[in-house]
């Protein structure tokens, strides 16, 4: 079992309101299944604006301590 819980994580297109997805529980699956670097690709996460440019953010808890990372479609996340 993990020590990193995530309290929300969204993936979008960036100053598009509405153009975007909660994607919390697929990367607490994620973490759960031992990963702590996760390329954000639309494949895993899906694709909410297509043809547009997406950002990741996340905001988790580790060891007590709250987190935020955040990242372009694409890029490694380190949790």
């Amino acid at each position: 079992m993990s020590n990193i819980k995530i309290i929300g994580a969204i993936f979008g297109a960036k100053g598009e309101s509405g153009k975007a997805l909660d994607v919390t529980d697929k990367i607490q699956e994620k973490i759960d299944e031992g990963h702590t670097r996760i390329q954000i690709r639309i494949e895993d996460l899906g694709d909410p604006y297509k043809g547009q440019t997406k950002a990741f953010g996340a905001i988790y808890e580790k060891d007590g301590k709250v987190h935020a990372v955040a990242g372009k479609e694409k890029e490694t996340i380190a949790f």
